[in-house]
């Protein structure tokens, strides 16, 4: 379907079209990764998927498409924060992604709440921000609360789980985690959605036991 796209676009003089087109064509990518396990992961070569995404941003720039710009900025920030394991040269991406999407008030909301989403990991995980971290991963999960599809809530409690646990408060760490596992469960999940809840909720256990929640 996305290859007919990208062939129509092309046919019809189509800009816009062919920048959504290239931005699926890496997300697809993108997504079979990070499907693998982390050690087959690390064998994948990101390249083909950054190309995608830089020939989408560079055309969305020319169109003055501010929510498309957003995207793909984002989408370039995940190929270094996700899968290149560069937090220093993925932040650039996500926090222009931030300033861009926050000139762009009618944004998808599933945009939005990633954005946020992967600000709160950079925060948390290279700039050790813990309480920034929370609020952008807090401001995701609630974006992910209005949307129909209950499934995206998952990845948002195990974002809020990990924020939790660095910060020592075991207490929120295992809640989140129940919750993220109880959906993931519920929704029929893929199943890295079911190991990642589970991953944090014996993570967050294991730190329970330590003492008393915080």
């Amino acid at each position: 379907m996305v290859e007919r796209a990208f062939e129509t676009a092309g046919t019809n003089g189509d800009r816009r079209l062919e920048a959504n087109a290239l931005s699926v064509r890496g997300m697809t990518l993108h997504f079979r990764a990070i499907d693998l396990p982390t050690t087959e992961r690390a064998s994948i070569d990101p390249g083909p998927e950054q190309t995608l995404f830089e020939q989408a941003v560079a055309l969305r720039r020319e169109l003055g498409d501010t929510e498309g710009i957003a995207e793909s900025l984002f989408q370039l920030g995940l190929v270094h924060q996700v899968l290149r394991r560069d937090l220093d040269a993925g932040a650039p991406f996500i926090y222009e992604a931030l300033d861009v999407v926050a000139t762009a008030p009618t944004a998808a909301i599933l945009l939005r709440s990633e954005i946020h989403r992967h600000v709160g990991f950079d925060a948390l995980l290279r700039r050790e921000r813990r309480e920034e971290a929370r609020d952008h991963l807090q401001a995701s999960l609630a974006l992910r609360e209005t949307l129909e599809e209950r499934g995206w809530l998952a990845s948002g409690h195990v974002a809020l789980s990990l924020c939790e646990r660095v910060a020592g408060r075991r207490a929120q760490a295992v809640e989140h985690a129940r919750e993220s596992l109880m959906i993931a469960r519920e929704e029929g999940l893929r199943e890295r959605f079911l190991v990642a809840a589970q991953d944090a909720l014996e993570e967050a256990e294991a730190l329970a036991r330590d003492g008393p929640g915080a």
